[in-house]
């Protein structure tokens, strides 16, 4: 009850609207220094909500949480991050660097903790209420980067540190446009599979700075001249991550969430693992590939069933796979995509308009 009457007692100041594609969001603060964090990381989104948004409250304070009551989220590596419990029909999620605490309760989303001093918490929880909309309408999502130019979408879905956000990055300097560095939500309408990105700027680490030269400017002098003297596998491993702002590096016409997915690879190289290797998945082995990288949250809706393997080859049986293997080459890969353009612009052409099946498939999330 201690947590309900919490939530019930928080007062915002400002509020912000979101629209994202077919999903409004309502981001309410109680500081300047949040309004302002929502409006630049979230800048191609601002504006009129077309429907009943979601709601996000951000509270710069501090939260409440019974640390008896905490069970944590197991990593595959490293110590937990995250730890939660439910109480009073309200989901608590605690992040242990920040010390920020999530609430779920009613659809509302809150955060409250030192939001100024760890903002990209605030900017998380927006994100994770867009997928939880997706997924509550039957989206399946898995941790993909995703890039599409024209009505043709490539998707890059593999683990964390499988180079995800850089090979989308590199595709964006070879003329495609970005959707998503971490999440994709994928649903099917009619005979097609669409892609919805989630709205969160990749952040990658300095190796990825470093060799894409337009990113160099995001990396102050100070911190340049210290990248200088690691070694590359040093850069790679260094955790010191930075947001890529595809709208101000790019330009804001280079942000599309929403499209048709026509390629899929699946990343399974390694650092200096042997040759590159790129092989076609046959339909009945796709699902076996994906399962492992399917997309879970604390917050997914209680009858939320994980897709099975056949599931997902069904849902995927339009959709060009490939499994790549060996040694991480982000630019061999790159321009391995680009030999199937004409391949993939064929499909295209054989395929139903983006513009004639998006409005069925976006408009069933009221």
């Amino acid at each position: 009850m201690k947590e309900l009457n919490f939530l019930k007692s928080l007062t915002s100041t400002t509020s912000i609207n979101l629209q994202m594609e077919d999903v409004s969001i309502r981001v309410e603060v109680n500081h300047p220094r949040l309004e302002t964090t929502i409006c630049q990381y979230f800048a191609p989104f601002l504006g009129v909500i077309k429907r009943n948004p979601i709601r996000v409250i951000g509270i710069q304070g501090e939260p409440i949480v019974n640390a008896n009551k905490l069970l944590d989220v197991p990593r595959a590596h490293g110590l937990p991050k995250t730890a939660f419990y439910h109480i009073d029909q309200t989901l608590v999620i605690y992040k242990k660097r920040s010390g920020v605490v999530y609430y779920i309760h009613d659809g509302v989303f809150y955060a409250v903790g030192d939001l100024i001093r760890y903002p990209q918490q605030l900017c998380n929880l927006v994100s994770l209420a867009f997928a939880h909309k997706l997924k509550s309408h039957g989206w399946i999502s898995i941790h993909a980067s995703a890039v599409t130019k024209g009505d043709t979408g490539i998707a890059f879905a593999g683990p964390s540190g499988s180079a995800k956000s850089t090979l989308a990055l590199a595709m964006l300097d070879l003329g495609y446009n970005f959707v998503s560095n971490d999440r994709i939500s994928l649903n099917r309408s009619i005979d097609q599979v669409y892609m919805a990105g989630v709205p969160k700027w990749p952040r990658v680490n300095p190796g990825t700075l470093l060799t894409i030269n337009r990113l160099r400017e995001l990396i102050s002098d100070e911190k340049l001249a210290s990248y200088m003297n690691l070694s590359p596998a040093q850069l790679w491993e260094l955790e010191d991550k930075h947001d890529v702002p595809v709208d101000r590096v790019y330009g804001q016409e280079k942000l599309i969430l929403n499209t048709k997915l026509i390629m899929l690879y699946i990343l399974s190289w390694r650092r200096s693992d042997g040759q590159l290797q790129i092989k076609v998945v046959p339909q009945h082995e796709v699902g076996y590939l994906l399962v492992n990288l399917i997309k879970t949250e604390l917050s997914d809706p209680p009858n939320l069933a994980p897709p099975s393997p056949l599931v997902l080859s069904q849902l995927l049986s339009d959709v060009r796979v490939f499994h790549v293997t060996g040694s991480i080459d982000v630019f061999a890969l790159a321009q391995n995509i680009l030999q199937h353009e004409q391949e993939v612009t064929a499909l295209q052409e054989e395929s139903p308009s983006l513009t004639a099946l998006q409005s069925s498939i976006l408009h069933s999330l009221d």
